[in-house]
């Protein structure tokens, strides 16, 4: 995009003028403007522009935005942050959103257990009940024709509950959100997981479709964490948190010494269950755990609104917050847009307006009853993944189930090695790779920085760092680092979202020198090894890491044989860090 957008004070679509950038993620740009009409009209929103770099547009990443402008087009809900327009000028497409005027869930938690406190319980199961009704009606929502839409959100995490200083949540990011019309996935497909580890529900990882119970679970996930204090999900790197995602039961609340009533333990565990079925046996829909949490209140809903707010109030606008956590405070970014700018340049008016049903900025409170226009015809299937798993067996759970098939035993005189790339059941059709994008957002506040937070729209970005984002070198024998990993930037060649077949292409032409390892190597290796290589990919393409599977192959010549060959491998540049697993498949001649 063209650098006159950055300034403050820039007009855009000939009526919002820029504050200032709060935030930055993969997809999109997130500023501060206000909503100029006549009179001395002004209220402030949020810009959420395209991202591009320079004059090379993904065509796949701006498919996405444009789809989630027509899904929050159909939705119109206190709990949910709206979108007022959307628009394309001559540099690309922009969103103008509701601007929420306080902090996400996460950087509210961040800020409690920096300071040694947690949320109320009355105040923690307000904001999750509040975000489930949100939910619930984005579930039900219908087309024009009356047909069920099934608007599942995917990204349901503290970062994406933005929660204003008057307590109340708001439900943002349908970016990734699937609809009915997506198509799914056949028997034998690589089938795309998306969201954030450590908020998934098992049953994605072992290869089910997103559902309304997948989302039902992270609602709970959040609830557990606001009580308890932390995600306990969340490991050193994505792999360790999925596989606690797959294998460890939580802890019981009231099993934590925290005050949280056995009622609420109860039914947040029944939530969390990891079978979905029997989920589902506890609550059909999203809707029934925001009732079971109602009658679960400790106080009246009232008294808990009460609760939020004077919670909200006070530690929001409290400056050691905004200094804690490293956001800018709300009474700055307040004073900045209600102050008067001067106009820097104005950009052409929009080549294209109207694309979405609503806009409400003509008057304040005046929002458009108009019915939803229809969704695109056309199935939209955004590639910007966060894994790639081969569907499992029927009745299947609990584990990532990644076949390797073993054509043969290393007895043989010679040994074939290929990377598998489609996925088959065990014994006749070999796994999918493993690919999972790490998504660093780029913040704006006091510097920048990785953040957890996604394309934010509250007032702030976080500055942090991603707590699931890999921090540190791993020194195992199985790692290899090279030391000249850079960050993207948006000056660079243009990269490409990362894309399994054409990463296992890359990777196969190693083939000749991974059978040499084997030939030359397996003799010292009890067994037939089921051999996965983890491969960690920086954005300019370089291997960062490298980790196999059994962990027993560490130490061993072929160990370090595979591990020095997936290190030498040159991927294509990538727009994010990457960690994608290879099975191997081995046979004898």
């Amino acid at each position: 995009m063209t650098g006159a957008f950055d300034g403050q004070g820039d007009l855009l679509l000939g009526r919002y003028r820029v504050v200032e950038r709060i935030g930055s993620g993969g997809q999109a740009l997130v500023f501060l403007a206000r909503s100029e009409g006549a009179a001395g009209f002004v209220r402030p929103v949020a810009v959420k522009r395209f991202r591009s770099a320079d004059d090379w547009v993904d065509p796949e990443q701006e498919h996405m935005f444009v789809r989630e402008a027509k899904i929050l087009s159909g939705l119109r809900h206190p709990g949910i942050v709206g979108i007022l327009d959307f628009a394309r000028d001559d540099d690309g497409y922009v969103m103008i959103l509701d601007y929420v005027h306080g902090y996400s869930l996460h950087h509210w938690l961040k800020y409690l257990r920096a300071t040694g406190r947690r949320l109320p319980a009355e105040v923690a199961c307000l904001i999750v009940l509040q975000m489930a009704e949100a939910l619930h009606y984005a579930h039900e929502r219908l087309d024009p024709e009356g047909h069920p839409l099934n608007i599942i959100h995917r990204d349901i995490a503290p970062d994406n509950v933005l929660i204003d200083v008057e307590g109340r949540a708001k439900l943002a990011d349908f970016g990734i959100a699937r609809l009915d019309s997506d198509v799914s996935a056949t028997t034998g497909d690589a089938i795309t997981v998306k969201g954030k580890f450590p908020y998934l529900a098992p049953e994605l990882l072992s290869g089910d479709p997103p559902s309304r119970m997948s989302d039902l679970y992270s609602v709970a996930l959040v609830l557990h964490e606001a009580l308890g204090g932390k995600n306990e999900f969340r490991g050193h790197n994505p792999r360790e948190t999925m596989r606690r995602v797959l294998t460890t039961e939580l802890s019981r609340l009231d099993d934590l010494d925290l005050g949280v009533p056995s009622d609420i333990a109860n039914l947040v565990g029944d939530a969390l269950t990891k079978d979905p079925v029997v989920r589902a046996e506890h609550f059909p829909n999203v809707s029934d755990f925001a009732n079971a949490l109602r009658a679960a209140l400790p106080t009246s809903e009232q008294d808990a609104a009460a609760a939020l707010a004077e919670n909200t109030s006070r530690d929001f606008l409290n400056p050691e917050m905004a200094e804690r956590v490293k956001v800018r405070p709300l009474e700055i970014l307040e004073a900045a847009w209600r102050g008067n700018r001067p106009l820097h340049s104005t950009l052409p008016p929009p080549r294209e307006s109207g694309e979405i049903a609503t806009k409400r900025h003509e008057a304040v409170g005046n929002q458009s009853t108009d019915g939803p226009r229809a969704l695109p015809e056309r199935p939209i299937q955004a590639e910007t993944v966060s894994a790639s798993l081969s569907r499992p067996a029927r009745g299947r759970r609990g584990k990532l189930i990644l076949a390797l098939v073993l054509l043969g035993s290393l007895g043989g005189t010679a040994i074939v090695v290929g990377v598998i790339s489609s996925s088959q059941d065990a014994g006749s059709r070999p796994a999918a790779p493993v690919v999972l994008v790490h998504g660093d957002v780029i913040v704006e506040g006091e510097g920048e920085g990785e953040g957890q937070a996604s394309d934010a729209i509250t007032s702030t970005a976080d500055a942090s760092a991603a707590p699931d984002s890999p921090r540190s070198v791993d020194t195992a024998p199985t790692k290899a680092i090279p030391s000249d990993v850079s960050r993207p930037s948006m000056g660079d060649a243009p990269s490409r979202e990362p894309n399994s077949r054409t990463l296992s292409r890359v990777f196969a032409r190693r083939n000749a020198r991974f059978a040499r390892c084997f030939n030359t190597h397996a003799a010292g290796v009890t067994g037939v090894p089921r051999v996965d290589v983890d491969v960690d990919i920086a954005p300019n393409g370089r291997v960062t890491a490298v980790e196999l599977h059994p962990s027993r192959l560490e130490g061993t010549e072929l160990g370090r044989c595979i591990v020095a060959v997936a290190t030498g491998t040159r991927f294509p540049r990538q727009s994010q860090p990457v960690t994608i697993r290879f099975p191997l498949s081995v046979s004898s001649r």
